[in-house]
């Protein structure tokens, strides 16, 4: 018995890696034909279909897809803010195309020049007397895979996750580099998720399978998805608003990180560094209190440091750690730090900033990691410049 492929090379045209292994010219044809044969297995990987179902809207004769609506024919395709306007007194079906383009049919096959290899029925729109109805339950076609463990094809590439849309990636993941806000990718265990060009996007990715791509680390079973650890910020400038003098209210320096809402999972990992000079009042140097903080939530702090007078120009610097135990309006965070004031050419005082229990934190809206000083005594000479004010951030 001979096999061909779908485009009907044979075993001699091909060599034992699949590549065509052509003896004369090679056509255009040809590559046509050997791209759409690597191309066919995906088909059985994942079937065109939506992948993240959020509702479409419309209002009038406007039809709108919310961003972050995404479905699957030959690539993924995620919508940004997408609206269409639909004639009064039709009944009009819409498909997803593979070229990323919605198109719309009188009945529930495919537009002209499509079919159900490179379409995907996302709902059923009807205008009438200047308003729409939208229908999307038992009309939207779901997104398709293959079970490797039966062996059959079933539906399933989407769930629901506490209201998060979610892309379970069972088999062969197409190309996507962006996770919109609000979506969670899963790859399960024993499965592979391959990503082309760098990886980034607002939303979540968990990982028990793996992750193959530029940019992105390559993760077994049982771990969490590595998203480049690095450095998210550093300060270019020192404001004048980094300078802190002749005041006893707390107040946060200018340079400060800002935190988007959502972006913190489980097991993300923020590292502040800051280094700076100060200098205390000949008579009243009092005391200096620094303080790491989440928006208006205070994360970690030291306790008053009794400050030598006299003092010009020594420098301190500030760690903190920071460990995102759970997320949501009722996350928690593990911090704890330590704080060096420079008092001589070898001496210093060390301060650490202890916490004996999580912080909870609101990690759904955007907050602003910053750092504050507090002066017990107001003088022109008890001053604080942050100079350096860096975050890193890891998953």
């Amino acid at each position: 018995m001979t096999f061909e492929t779908p485009s009907g090379y044979t075993a001699g045209q091909l060599n034992e890696n699949g590549v065509l292994a052509f003896s004369g010219p090679l056509r255009s044809a040809d590559l046509v034909d050997s791209f759409e044969d690597g191309q066919e297995p995906a088909h059985w990987g994942l079937l065109p279909g939506v992948l993240v179902a959020s509702a479409i809207t419309g209002s009038g004769l406007t039809l709108s897809f919310p961003d972050g609506y995404a479905y699957y024919a030959r690539q993924v395709w995620v919508s940004v803010g997408i609206s269409s306007v639909i004639l009064s007194n039709m009944t009009l079906y819409l498909y997803g195309c593979s070229d990323g383009q919605v198109r719309t049919s009188a009945t529930e096959t495919p537009p002209a020049g499509w079919d159900d290899t490179s379409s995907c029925l996302l709902c059923l729109a009807v205008g009438s007397g200047g308003n729409l109805t939208i229908t999307q339950a038992g009309v939207q076609q779901l997104a398709r895979y293959a079970n490797p463990a039966t062996r059959v094809i079933q539906d399933g590439a989407i769930t629901n996750d506490a209201g998060n849309s979610r892309i379970i990636t069972q088999g062969f993941m197409p190309q996507m580099t962006n996770i919109p806000a609000g979506v969670t990718v899963d790859v399960p265990a024993g499965y592979q998720w391959r990503v082309y060009g760098p990886f980034s996007g607002a939303g979540i990715m968990t990982v028990e399978g793996s992750v193959l791509g530029e940019d992105v680390s390559v993760t077994t079973d049982e771990e969490e998805a590595q998203i480049p650890a690095g450095v998210v910020y550093a300060n270019t400038s020192v404001p004048a608003g980094n300078t802190i003098a002749n005041t006893t209210a707390a107040t946060a320096f200018t340079s400060s990180y800002p935190v988007p809402a959502n972006s913190l999972q489980i097991g993300t990992v923020l590292r502040l560094t800051a280094y700076g000079v100060y200098s205390t009042d000949a008579v009243t140097a009092g005391t200096l209190t620094f303080a790491v903080s989440f928006g208006s939530t205070q994360l970690c702090a030291t306790a008053a440091l009794t400050n030598l007078t006299s003092l010009s120009a020594q420098g301190w610097k500030l760690e903190a750690l920071l460990i995102v135990t759970a997320v949501g309006s009722g996350g928690t965070v593990e911090a704890q730090g330590l704080t060096f004031l420079t008092t001589a050419a070898s001496t210093a005082l060390v301060a650490d900033m202890p916490n004996a229990s999580a912080v909870t934190v609101n990690t759904t809206v955007p907050e602003v990691l910053e750092l504050t000083v507090t002066w017990s005594a107001a003088s022109a000479s008890n001053t604080i410049t942050l100079r350096q004010f860096v975050v890193s951030q890891g998953v």
